[in-house]
């Protein structure tokens, strides 16, 4: 079972996990790889089919938690938005990755979520931009 692809930080990804409120613990948390692996960035690694997708790794405050994988590309999960009043406002949607790298350690770069009851402001999607920070 592979788990973590590349891990360019461990330290530092494991702070950027506890910046998210989401422990080391869950840092490395994913499902079984497929003959599909989803590589998507975890702030400062890889991680395939990840359970938690951070959207904000700056600040932790935008995430896409009980990712449940359905192909190599799509998924259901709820993405939590926390104000700035520390509130969690979550949303059930429907995850889109895609826009893949070239090379020979390849991820997705974006990620669209549909929320079917309505999203943040209304909104019936949005698309976020997934980076590897160095």
């Amino acid at each position: 079972m592979k788990r973590v692809l590349a891990i360019t930080s461990a330290t530092i990804g494991s702070a950027a996990a506890v910046g998210l409120g989401m422990g080391s613990a869950n840092a490395t948390t994913a499902a079984p790889a497929s003959s599909h692996t989803v590589q998507v960035p975890y702030c400062y690694k890889l991680v395939s089919e990840p359970k938690l997708i951070p959207l904000a790794c700056a600040d932790g405050r935008t995430y896409v938690e009980n990712v449940h994988w359905h192909t190599h590309t799509t998924a259901t999960g709820t993405v939590v938005y926390t104000d700035s009043e520390a509130h969690d406002h979550k949303y059930r949607a429907n995850i889109h990755v895609f826009a893949p790298t070239k090379g020979s350690k390849p991820y997705y770069t974006r990620l669209t979520a549909s929320f079917p009851s309505g999203g943040p402001s209304g909104k019936p999607a949005t698309t976020y931009a997934l980076h590897l920070n160095p």
